[in-house]
């Protein structure tokens, strides 16, 4: 798959206070209004005799410098945000994620802070390439078989020595 996404790249950099006062205004409705639905979410699902993994969300942007394209992913533009202030506000849902999984005993998948943020794996900031989808499924398949095969031993292929 072609970097579709990342033809046109803008960059942005946004001053410390432009930064806080995205954060800020995620950090308020928005984010609590993400905990209740996930929240709602685990709690219909395990009603209903229904397992629940998380898994945080990776991006592309961030901190640092693409390895393929030398893009800095930190002053990528991502709507109105650059890519540092938009990357820490999925940090701030990703760690919403991690906390509700813990308050309610869900295990949850940090693939988030594993995904290396290269164009070699996404297509743009939030889609993965090809080789982007194999690793993503290696690094979910490495933390979710451990779990699958707590819950139900009895499907458990013997592991390998």
């Amino acid at each position: 798959i072609a970097h579709t996404g990342l033809q046109n790249i803008k960059h942005l950099t946004l001053s410390d206070e432009e930064r806080s006062q995205i954060l800020r205004e995620h950090d308020g409705r928005s984010l609590e209004s993400y905990k209740q639905r996930l929240t709602e979410l685990i709690t219909r699902c395990r009603d209903l005799g229904i397992r629940v993994v998380l898994i945080t969300q990776p991006a592309l942007y961030g901190e640092g410098t693409d390895d393929v394209r030398g893009i800095n992913l930190e002053t990528v533009a991502i709507g109105d945000a650059d890519g540092w202030a938009q990357w820490r506000l999925l940090q701030q849902y990703n760690a919403a994620t991690t906390a509700i999984g813990s308050d309610l005993g869900v295990p949850v998948i940090a693939v988030a802070e594993t995904m290396p943020k290269s164009t070699r794996y996404y297509y743009d900031f939030m889609h993965c390439t090809n080789d982007g989808a194999e690793l993503l499924a290696t690094l979910i398949e490495q933390e979710l078989s451990p779990i699958l095969r707590a819950w139900f031993p009895e499907f458990a292929k013997p592991t390998e020595e």
